[in-house]
């Protein structure tokens, strides 16, 4: 026998085996399986060390109620459904808790108002305490009882279902997917968007985990799983009668060409409706200015002639202080241990009242910034629709080329800065920044209907 009948006889056994195990296609559905598994787990790890467990069971994680609801047969005792309730009372108080220490005159004296912040914080503590005592006297129960949440197989068989007809409905955008499978496993109705605060970390999560040869199989918001022809400044003609800036879209694009990335002219549209509703005059609680919404630190980067006065960066500063004061709070209550720390709450009451000072100071302050932008509209050139788009563009298509594409992840760079995109390895958690996203695609989803229709 030749050696070429030899190789040829190997070749025909690799085909056979490459037929036989699709490895490849088996390792990705199982890496992202795993990868979910992975997080369900170290979740309500978390939740049990911090106290906030429910009652979620298994490699789904799901409550009770939400096991039924997914067909299981599920453990439901007295102790799952009073810890709830008492859960539900310590929610209550903590509203009331942020009420007092919102109060800033107290009708029955500060020394009463403040036994009141001790007396509901105590309270707040026992109730969540005795919660914490009710769920694990039901994780202790649960052992014993038949709970097809501890049916690993089936299981597994309801999340690959529960994954594929989340990757359809959202046509393979593995990011809105992972967020709707999220908020099924953790009974969140209703949700407008498929992400949101509660489920950012999860997406980020499982998507910076996944191996490039597994992402390649889903699409990850790039021009081409929203708009595969990337439509050109022709397209844009199209909606010309409902929009007057159409015009200035173009020209701004045309005198734009050496752009750092490929921007789709629809998409930059929808963003910039999002930023000031296509108003060139549109001015932000916090300074951002014109129809692309340019903070002033970001358009004087960009070469724009910017008024940034003193008080402005005084408002910044009152912003940041209002903000470091309002996380210490809570760190002062912590402090109580029983009704003779009055010292600890006064203190978080009176970091609050500080902290609502400094918020209607640096809003007086913003509010005088932007009457003097709109009376003098010259001195800032974020005013001037042409220079504002060109360089919003610009910027936005510098966030297209630092995420490599990633629509989701330039649109956050966008709105909460490149920086915290890193940090978060994904889209920071911030509700501002999860709308803008969602918001943004959800017009250009809109505008390419339209086109297309």
């Amino acid at each position: 026998m030749s050696k070429f009948s030899n190789k040829k006889g190997i070749l025909c056994l690799w085909i056979l085996l490459i037929i036989s195990f699709p490895i490849s296609e088996s390792y990705s559905k199982t890496n992202l399986i795993d990868l979910i598994i992975e997080y369900n787990l170290h979740w309500k790890r978390e939740r049990l060390k911090n106290g906030q467990y429910t009652g979620e069971e298994g490699i789904l994680c799901v409550d009770p109620v939400v096991g039924k609801e997914l067909g299981l047969s599920t453990f439901i005792d007295r102790d799952l459904l009073e810890g709830k309730e008492f859960m539900l009372q310590a929610k209550g108080l903590e509203d009331k808790i942020n009420v007092l220490l919102d109060t800033k005159s107290p009708s029955d004296g500060v020394r009463a108002h403040i036994k009141k912040i001790v007396n509901a914080y105590l309270r707040y503590m026992g109730l969540k305490q005795e919660a914490r005592k009710k769920m694990l006297r039901y994780r202790d129960s649960l052992r014993m009882a038949y709970d097809e949440r501890k049916d690993k197989e089936r299981c597994i068989g309801i999340l690959k279902r529960l994954l594929r007809r989340s990757l359809n409905r959202r046509d393979n955008q593995l990011r809105d997917a992972l967020g709707e499978l999220f908020n099924i496993l953790r009974g969140y109705k209703d949700q407008e968007f498929p992400l949101n605060t509660d489920n950012i970390e999860f997406v980020n999560h499982i998507i910076h985990s996944l191996k490039g040869d597994t992402l390649k199989r889903y699409h990850l918001d790039r021009v081409k799983d929203f708009n595969p022809s990337f439509h050109s400044l022709h397209a844009l003609e199209k909606l010309r009668e409902e929009n007057e800036l159409i015009p200035l879209f173009k020209k701004v694009f045309n005198s734009s060409r050496s752009i750092p990335y490929p921007v789709d002219p629809l998409l930059f549209l929808s963003l910039i409706k999002r930023e000031s509703a296509f108003d060139p005059y549109a001015i932000s609680p916090v300074g951002a200015a014109g129809l692309a919404q340019l903070m002033p630190e970001t358009a004087s980067s960009l070469g724009l002639k910017v008024y940034i006065p003193s008080y402005y960066l005084k408002a910044k500063g009152l912003l940041k202080r209002e903000r470091r004061l309002r996380e210490e709070v809570w760190r002062y209550l912590k402090k109580i241990r029983d009704k003779t720390h009055i010292e600890s709450a006064k203190k978080a009451w009176q970091m609050r009242q500080d902290a609502i000072r400094l918020k209607n100071q640096r809003e007086r302050l913003f509010k005088r910034y932007r009457r003097e932008l709109l009376n003098n509209p010259k001195r800032d050139q974020r005013l001037d629709p042409m220079l504002c788009l060109s360089k919003g563009l610009r910027y936005f298509s510098e966030m297209m080329r630092l995420n490599r594409g990633d629509i989701s992840l330039a649109l956050a760079s966008y709105n909460a800065g490149y920086g915290r995109v890193k940090k978060y390895r994904g889209i920071p958690p911030f509700e501002e920044t999860i709308t803008f996203r969602n918001m943004v695609l959800r017009y250009y989803r809109e505008y390419l209907k339209r086109i297309k229709g």
